[in-house]
């Protein structure tokens, strides 16, 4: 579309934040609700924090500001300081044009589309007759996606399961239905979305979408 980073990533940032925002409210009802053991979530907890602030922080133009001086000064970032220091300002731009009040209806869809991904869990789980509510899948799933989040396996592998294995035995479930879940999840959710991702990508390139958006902006 010819649109500039520093102009369509604000839009993106935004829509993550809202993500990211959801995942820690209902994250954190679920570990208050069933307990979790402090002990066994103190990194997760520190981890946690800092993942919180950090978009917070990344809006605050000083700071910012604050950070990229350092980065300049200390590396050959210098010769390329002008064209960075332009785009912030239009990164920074932006992002005030899309804070506004119409994000109450961006909060309303992203509430939408996160309940779309709860029923598809709450599908899957009863698919494999497991005995829990469609609460407590919500909440399961959250502390598993933002667990998911700390960088040390790839699409959660792993780190999903563990954290599964884990929540189910709080209900005393078996370690054999929380592996079958999380490989599902994967298969389902992951792998399948990326598969009709890609079929779209084949049938509607982004060259044929652009010049059928022109071909209708000229009628």
């Amino acid at each position: 579309k010819g649109i500039e980073i520093s102009k369509g990533f604000p839009s993106v940032l935004i829509d993550r934040i809202f993500d990211f925002y959801l995942l820690i409210i209902f994250g954190s009802i679920g570990i208050i609700k069933f307990d979790i053991d402090r002990n066994f979530f103190q990194f997760f907890n520190f981890i946690l924090i800092a993942m919180m602030l950090f978009p917070l922080l990344a809006l605050n133009k000083k700071i910012i500001r604050f950070v990229m001086y350092w980065i300049f000064k200390f590396t050959l970032a210098q010769k390329i300081k002008s064209k960075v220091s332009n785009s912030f300002n239009v990164f920074h731009s932006e992002i005030n044009k899309i804070i506004n009040l119409n994000l109450i209806i961006t909060g309303a869809f992203t509430m939408i589309g996160n309940l779309i991904i709860f029923l598809q869990y709450y599908l899957i789980v009863k698919g494999l007759n497991i005995n829990l509510d469609f609460i407590n899948i919500i909440l399961f799933m959250t502390i598993t996606s933002l667990v998911s989040l700390i960088p040390i396996s790839i699409g959660g592998i792993g780190t999903r399961d563990g954290i599964l294995i884990y929540l189910f035995s709080l209900f005393n479930l078996g370690a054999e239905k929380a592996v079958s879940l999380s490989i599902l999840i994967f298969v389902i959710i992951y792998i399948g979305v990326g598969v009709l991702g890609f079929i779209s990508w084949i049938m509607f390139p982004f060259k044929k979408t652009t010049n059928f958006e022109k071909l209708l902006s000229n009628k």
